[in-house]
């Protein structure tokens, strides 16, 4: 074989060759469409995956998804603070004298205290004469009475101030000496009697006055009396009980219708007034006395 005989079989095969690699690049190539083979439509691809996106989903997150805010603590209520309570005060009226019931002429002794909220309490002991009666009225009604040569009444008020009347009298022809006790709540104690006696010597069991009270601080004791119209000399003592040094006294040298007196006291003893007329006097005086103390 001539030289140029193989030239002619070498290109040949080298034509026989591009044409086998262009014919299976061809038909590797798909069928004509210029699709590349295994790219997926837009459509195919939305319908098998997921669409992911960076961006936070516009739906409300459920309640798992983010941990819920807790709730503000309920406050606890202000405790209301208790109120302050009223002190008690006690007055003593001591050897008091009492009208018969049957006396045309006589008066019913009628003591009058100021009492905040609480509870007012009266204690009648008869001395010598008999029966008494006793009657315990608020704000002018009545709440209870009792005949006896003893009694104990009560009454209540719910009221800031409230006023408590307390009146004595012998029962049926009787005049009996009593000891009577009023305990009542009250910040500053005040009390009034009305129709006791000022007869004067003659007369020792409706001669004035002998009251016990107890101061709760230092401060004053005052009395203002009044027994009308005729000046009388008079005496005023007052005595601390209890062994206490405190003694008090005025003894004025001329006649007079009235006194308004203080006196400096202090606990924890009680102290005892005594007021007197001096003079043996001309029959029933009517006498009206206020006191107050710390």
């Amino acid at each position: 074989m001539t030289n140029m005989q193989r030239l002619t079989v070498a290109l040949a095969f080298i034509f026989a060759v591009l044409i086998g690699v262009f014919l299976a690049t061809d038909l590797l190539g798909g069928k004509g469409s210029g699709t590349p083979t295994g790219s997926p439509s837009g459509s195919s691809a939305a319908a098998s995956l997921p669409a992911l996106s960076s961006a936070p989903s516009s739906a409300a997150p459920s309640a798992s998804s983010e941990p819920s805010a807790s709730a503000s603590p309920t406050p606890s209520p202000t405790p209301t603070p208790s109120p302050t309570p009223v002190p008690t005060a006690a007055i003593t009226f001591v050897q008091l004298g009492l009208d018969a019931a049957t006396d045309a002429n006589g008066t019913t002794r009628a003591i009058s205290v100021t009492a905040q909220t609480g509870t007012v309490t009266v204690q009648l002991k008869t001395e010598s004469g008999g029966n008494s009666q006793v009657c315990l009225i608020a704000d002018g009604n009545q709440l209870a009475c009792h005949t006896g040569v003893t009694s104990t009444l009560t009454g209540v008020t719910k009221k800031a101030s409230s006023n408590f009347q307390v009146t004595l009298r012998g029962a049926a022809g009787a005049t009996p000496v009593v000891d009577v006790t009023i305990t009542f709540p009250a910040t500053r104690p005040k009390v009034t009697i009305r129709n006791a006696r000022f007869d004067g010597t003659d007369a020792p069991a409706t001669n004035g006055l002998q009251v016990v009270a107890t101061p709760r601080a230092k401060g004053s004791y005052h009395i203002a009396a009044d027994w009308g119209g005729h000046p009388f000399l008079y005496e005023l003592d007052l005595i601390e009980q209890g062994g206490g040094p405190g003694l008090k006294t005025l003894k004025p040298t001329t006649g007079a219708t009235k006194l308004s007196v203080s006196f400096p006291v202090a606990p924890p003893h009680a102290w005892m007034l005594v007021l007197r007329n001096t003079e043996t006097g001309f029959g029933a005086t009517p006498l009206v006395a206020t006191f107050t103390w710390p």
